[in-house]
């Protein structure tokens, strides 16, 4: 599985070794030198949300943790990937990743660069 995130955002890079840390079965590749074209995914996109590509399967945000956390070898993770994709959970897990995503330059790690409006850089 192939996560594309954002190589210039230090939150994005920070949170996405994370997973590799916790034994999830993804391959970390920015978005920035990823043939997202091949995956149907425009740089728009990529910019503004998390994608991991299994395949023709393209998660995007919670969705894309969800998945990356169901490939983890520790149960908790395992249990909480699962979770995430609960169907009555999508519309208020969406809502809350694309607000942390807008507001990614204002967490713990994040940059100016890690903004995705512009108004940041």
């Amino acid at each position: 599985m192939i996560l594309l995130y954002d190589a210039d955002c230090g939150f994005c890079t920070r949170s996405a070794n994370w997973l590799l840390t916790q034994g999830c079965n993804v391959t970390l590749t920015p978005w920035q030198v990823a043939d997202l074209p091949a995956m149907s995914i425009t740089e728009a996109d990529a910019a503004a949300r998390l994608h991991l590509v299994d395949g023709t399967r393209v998660e995007v945000g919670h969705r894309a943790i969800a998945m990356a956390l169901a490939s983890s070898p520790r149960p908790a993770l395992r249990m909480a990937g699962h979770i995430l994709f609960v169907r009555a959970l999508n519309r208020p897990l969406s809502w809350a990743y694309d607000f942390g995503a807008k507001h990614r330059h204002q967490l713990p790690g994040g940059t100016p660069a890690c903004s995705i409006d512009g108004s940041q850089r």
